[in-house]
């Protein structure tokens, strides 16, 4: 059973943040190591507050993870720069692939990195978290953000704010133009690749993103390359999202 740790945050209502990565470990026959980076006050369709876990907190925490033999390691909320950089530097010394969702607003625009600016965030994103990352996984409108531009109306330009990052990247179609929706894009460093058209999902539950990054983890740290890795998380969040529809409905998307 392969070992991911998780950096990421709480949801109270369960659905995203670290609860929806442990999911994703548990029905994929991983075990996940929760590093809890922040809390929120958020539920559907609202956001209340977030709060970081402070660095010296989060430094006893990555110390009593030496002697575990970690394959990967996936993050979502990071609460500060601080936890970024420790993040980083933890992955790097461990030598698993990092998987980095990077996420900084919640669906309902919730700021995520509560005393940091915008532009000090997405910096040492670029500079710091994705430089020692396998694969970032960005929706429509991250990818922008990322790459200070506007989102893409083609795969042209899609491809063009790609190649901006400093490692490979999984483009989830969601937030997709019409005409591209239905898809994901994985950035290879050097080329574009559209993945095979998805079926839509009857509604979508919040959490996806957290899921998708951890389940990419999880196939990486058993050795699948990135394609195959993306591919066996894309087949599953499906599955799970098809069947799980009723009882999470939720009229935004993770």
């Amino acid at each position: 059973m392969v070992a991911v740790a998780l950096f990421s945050g709480v949801d109270p209502g369960g659905q995203a943040g670290v609860a929806a990565d442990l999911h994703a470990c548990f029905a994929n026959g991983a075990r996940g190591l929760p590093i809890v980076c922040g809390r929120t006050v958020q539920g559907d369709g609202q956001f209340i507050a977030a709060w970081p876990t402070q660095a010296a907190e989060l430094a006893l925490v990555l110390a009593m993870l030496t002697a575990e033999p970690v394959a990967a390691a996936k993050t979502g909320m990071l609460g500060s720069i601080a936890n970024l950089r420790a993040a980083a530097a933890w992955a790097k010394q461990r030598g698993v692939p990092l998987v980095v969702d990077p996420v900084a607003r919640t669906t309902s625009g919730g700021w995520l990195y509560p005393q940091e600016q915008e532009g000090a965030v997405r910096g040492a994103l670029l500079r710091d978290l994705l430089p020692a990352a396998a694969v970032v996984t960005p929706n429509w409108h991250e990818l922008a953000w990322l790459t200070s531009s506007k989102p893409a109306t083609t795969e042209r330009e899609l491809a063009a704010q790609a190649a901006r990052l400093p490692c490979p990247a999984w483009v989830k179609g969601g937030h997709a133009p019409l005409s591209l929706a239905g898809q994901d894009w994985l950035w290879t460093g050097a080329a574009l690749i559209a993945q095979p058209p998805r079926l839509p999902w009857p509604t979508t539950p919040r959490g996806t993103g957290c899921r998708l990054a951890t389940a990419i983890a999880i196939g990486l740290g058993t050795g699948l390359d990135l394609s195959a890795a993306g591919a066996q998380a894309e087949r599953w969040l499906d599955a799970w999202a098809r069947q799980t529809a009723g009882p999470m409905e939720s009229k935004t998307i993770s």
